[in-house]
Order: C-alpha cells, then structure tokens, then sequence
C-alpha cells in the first residue's frame, strides 16, 4: 500500500482545523504556509518525505526570499502539520516525527511598532461628517484602537455583543475557541452609536460591521484602514498595529495581568512582544506613582 501524498494530508489537516473551531484567519494561515510548502516538493511527495532535511532545505530557501517573521511563520505551520500526523502514527509506522530534529528559526529581536498616535488621529479627523462610511469608519478606528481586539474577533461582533452602557464587549469565541470581555472607550461608544443610526439590519443577533455588500470581510476591513491613511498620507496599518497601539497603551495604566486578561493573551511573554513604550511613557508611568 503506497504511502498518503503531502497534498492528501495537508487537506485532512485543514480538514481537522476546521472540525476544531480554528479562527478563519487560522485556518486562512495554515491553508497558505502549508500550499507554499508543499509545491515547493514534488507533486508525488509523501509523508516519508517529511524529514528534517526537507524542511531545513525549504526553510533555507525561504530566508532567501521573505522576512525573518515570515520563515517562522512557515516553521510554525509545517510543525502543526508534524504533531497533528503525531497523533496518527498508527498510520504511518515507518515514519518518524521530525519536529524535535529541526532548530526553530530565530525571531528577530526588535518588535513590530504599533501605529502612532499622530497617525491614528489624523485618520480619525479624516472620517469627517456624519455619512455611512465616515460614521462606520471613526466607529471602526476607535473600536480597534481602544480595545485591543484581534480582526478575526472584531469582525465576528454581533450588535449584542456591546454594551453601550459599560462599554464592555463579550468575545465569544476568541483565539483557541476561548471567550473573553474587554472594555471600549466612551469615545468608541458614541461613534457606535452614531454607526448604528445608519443601519438597516439593526438587530441584536445581526453582525455589528457592515459593507457594501453585506458582513464587513477582513478585506474590506483591510481597504478601510488603507482608504484612511491614504487620505492624510500616512503609512497603512494593520489590524494588528491597532492592538499594539492598544496593549502599549494600556499597560502603563492597568498593568501586565490586566492587559493579558482584556487582549486574550495566553502568557505574560507574549504580551511582551506587543508592548512598546516610549520614554514619555515611562516618565508618565513614573509621576502617577
């Protein structure tokens, strides 16, 4: 009996992440670090193929072409992929895990920047007006930026999912299925609020962001920020520096533990890798002591 093809056990992996409830970002990362991976093999590669030497070949390759954060990243879905066929092995008796063989490629030492503040507030003064799309957008701007949500999380939100009163926003299923609350600004609930008196789905069960042509995507969530910035010519963020912002922010005022509680973290050391403070951020920190 011929050994399964690396294209037939990448799919049942995909397969299995989604059984698992993995966030559609998740599943979106596995499906495109793993489909660059194997067509970097031969179409009859199998899993005998999976060996130290072949990662480490494709892993070398990879350095020559993105960046440092990139390989990593490949690392991390091909290991998944190892351990998953791990729980297999009484399928695949001749093969040997290789993960515990391979050195993890190193992470560069300096930290993403979370978006400046400059910047975010001239974005802001761009959503002028009181349209759909300016009151949309500011809402969008000052929810990202005050509550430290994944995109995956904050296109997820239902209209029920924030109370405007507190300010406190239920996460129901947030990275590795966990639900979670974390709190928005006041200012973030009155530009709700204002969103809000746009829409014609106004349900509590109904997704709270919306596009032109229904649930907002993470593209159209992509085109927002970039429409913005573009606009006062400053440099597009990601989601992700919004959370940056956030957690670099917050710390000083709440403190470590607190953060990691609001941002779903699931270890204080990865909430170190979001934060960057500035020295006016220590000196601020310092006079409320």
């Amino acid at each position: 009996m011929s050994e399964p093809t690396l294209t037939t056990l990448t799919e049942a992996f995909l397969i299995s992440r989604q059984a698992a409830g993995s966030a559609t970002q998740t599943y979106i990362f596995y499906q495109q670090q793993l489909g660059h991976f194997v067509r970097s093999l031969s179409e009859s590669a199998t899993i005998l193929d999976l060996t130290p030497e072949t990662i480490e070949s494709y892993l070398a390759q990879r350095r020559q072409e993105v960046s440092p954060r990139s390989v990593h990243a490949a690392w991390r879905a091909i290991r998944a992929l190892c351990n998953w066929l791990d729980t297999r092995r009484e399928h695949y008796p001749q093969w040997t895990n290789p993960v515990s063989r391979i050195a993890a490629p190193q992470l560069p030492h300096t930290k993403l920047p979370p978006i400046e503040r400059d910047d975010l507030a001239a974005m802001l003064r761009a959503c002028s007006g009181h349209t759909f799309y300016a009151d949309r957008d500011r809402a969008v701007l000052l929810v990202l930026a005050s509550s430290g949500l994944r995109a995956s999380e904050f296109l997820a939100l239902n209209q029920e999912d924030i109370d405007l009163h507190t300010g406190i926003v239920r996460v129901r299923c947030g990275k590795g299925g966990k639900s979670r609350v974390t709190i928005i600004s006041p200012q973030a609930r009155l530009a709700i609020t204002d969103y809000l008196g746009h829409l014609v789905h106004r349900d509590p069960s109904q997704p709270l962001w919306w596009g032109r042509k229904g649930p907002l995507s993470h593209n159209g969530l992509g085109a927002i920020l970039t429409r913005r910035a573009v606009e006062v010519g400053v440099p597009a963020p990601s989601p992700h520096d919004f959370r940056r912002r956030w957690a670099s922010d917050m710390v000083p005022k709440l403190g470590p533990w607190v953060v990691q509680a609001l941002g779903g973290w699931a270890g204080m050391e990865i909430v170190e890798q979001y934060v960057t403070l500035s020295e006016q951020d220590l000196l601020d920190a310092y006079k409320k002591l």
